[in-house]
């Protein structure tokens, strides 16, 4: 231990040996220049030589334009400029694309390349094999004109009773799309609107005037649009292919909005899910509506 000891105190006074570094004069042999130095101080000064370097160059990258072309290290304000065309090429590309899409849309109905409604029920609806079908009797007839009767009566009966139009009895509103109801209103089952089937690339309309509160994606009901209308009706739109609206969106009665479509996992076909809310609570968009 105390070799060990001895060691460690040769090699400490080693940097405390002196050396004498001088100029001389080629031709008088003067001594023009004499240091006296030790291994420490000369260690101290390569030291200091290092990082006086090392702030002269972090301060010549810093406070000059040579910083640029350093990757990595560019000014954050200087690409606020390019953040902002790149968000505004990229709303110009959604609002064609949305333009185009609702052009082709009017286009294919215009040419007759799209579904006809018949095509569209029968990737809806299931369809029976020949042996299943049953011959239509006049028994048939009666019982869905019956249906059809009491439907009425009871639309009128909550018209005079209080329950149906209430508050909004003399609003107009216009069908979203026309078609089938496959699914009508169900609070027992949650369904709080109704299914209509479309044609396939039918725009959907605005049913009444207001602002777009929502236009999003979600895994359940795909391409969704909600507007608030005045007293406090909300309507919303699901299961669309495209969205022709964004938020804060003002949108007149008949406007076109979204372009039906099969989008979200609570679906079979294209077809439109129609909801309206009034005063926080679902309604029977069928008692204000008629969709075929």
């Amino acid at each position: 231990m105390a070799d060990e000891h001895l060691e460690e105190r040769k090699r400490w006074d080693k940097l405390k040996d002196r050396y004498i570094i001088s100029i001389t004069h080629g031709d008088t042999y003067a001594h023009k220049y004499v240091w006296k130095l030790t291994p420490l101080t000369i260690a101290i000064i390569i030291f200091g030589i290092l990082a006086v370097t090392a702030f002269l160059s972090a301060a010549f990258v810093f406070f000059t334009p040579i910083k640029e072309w350093i990757p990595g290290y560019q000014d954050i304000s200087d690409q606020r400029p390019f953040l902002q065309l790149q968000r505004e090429i990229k709303r110009l590309e959604e609002e064609v694309r949305k333009r185009d899409l609702y052009i082709n849309a009017y286009k294919a109905r215009l040419s007759g390349e799209v579904e006809t409604e018949a095509d569209a029920m029968k990737k809806a609806v299931p369809t029976m094999s020949k042996k299943g079908i049953v011959a239509k009797i006049k028994e048939d007839d009666r019982l869905r004109a019956d249906f059809v009767r009491r439907h009425e009566e009871r639309k009128v009966l909550k018209v005079l009773s209080g329950k149906g139009k209430k508050g909004i009895s003399d609003i107009y509103f216009t069908p979203p799309v026309k078609g089938q109801v496959s699914a009508s209103y169900m609070t027992g089952k949650k369904h709080y609107g109704v299914d209509i089937i479309a044609v396939k690339n039918t725009p959907v309309l605005a049913t009444l005037p207001g602002y777009v509160i929502s236009a999003d994606w979600t895994i359940n009901t795909g391409y969704t649009i909600a507007i608030q209308h005045d007293n406090n009706l909300v309507s919303f739109y699901k299961h669309n292919s495209s969205l022709l609206k964004q938020v804060g969106d003002r949108v007149q009665a008949g406007e076109a909005i979204a372009i039906i479509g099969n989008s979200g996992v609570l679906t079979s076909g294209p077809h439109l899910h129609f909801e309206l809310w009034y005063n926080g609570k679902p309604l029977d968009p069928e008692d204000y509506l008629v969709f075929d």
